[in-house]
């Protein structure tokens, strides 16, 4: 197996290396100049406490940041710069992975409760429903961002009753993130 490698200019070094398996493999990358950067924007929050009440959809307020790389998540009430209150508002354009969960417990309704991902203020997916006083829901899912206008928030419902969301032992079970999966 032979490989390339290309030093730094004043240290470290980058390695290609062929794999062991028979065939050819191609690496295109496209005809533009600059800077080649895998990463992107993603945050991870969590709730401390929120009361919700009964039959309206309510934003979910992801007030503790665990990391925000970008600086794209509002973890505030109130709206930051062109980022809404608990929004993710990512500066480059793509298809995000979107993770949910929610912890509840004293809900005093009969009816189901679920999660859902709203995309710029409107309803997107449903990630979750259940009927249950207490218990966690979670969703994943992929959604494309356009990296200067569209944001992203979480929404809880209860159907006939009031609860209260919880971190329930931190970040574990009531939290929000998103991830740059793919450039657009």
């Amino acid at each position: 197996m032979s490989s390339v490698v290309i030093s730094g200019d004043t240290s470290g070094a980058i390695t290609l290396s062929a794999p062991a398996v028979a065939g050819t493999n191609t690496i295109t990358l496209p005809a533009l100049t600059g800077t080649v950067d895998l990463s992107g924007p993603a945050f991870g929050a969590y709730i401390g406490t929120q009361s919700i009440s009964a039959d309206t959809g309510t934003k979910m307020a992801f007030s503790n940041e665990v990391f925000d790389t970008a600086s794209c998540y509002n973890n505030t009430g109130s709206t930051v710069g062109s980022i809404p209150a608990y929004s993710f508002l990512p500066n480059v354009a793509g298809y995000y992975q979107v993770s949910m969960s929610s912890y509840w417990t004293s809900y005093t309704g009969g009816g189901y409760v679920t999660i859902a991902l709203y995309k710029n203020g409107t309803g997107y997916t449903e990630f979750s429903r259940i009927n249950a006083t207490n218990g966690t829901l979670n969703g994943t899912g992929i959604v494309y961002l356009n990296g200067t206008t569209d944001y992203i928030s979480a929404y809880w419902y209860s159907a006939s009753g009031t609860c209260t969301l919880v971190a329930n032992n931190g970040s574990f079970f009531s939290n929000f993130s998103a991830v740059l999966v793919k450039a657009a």
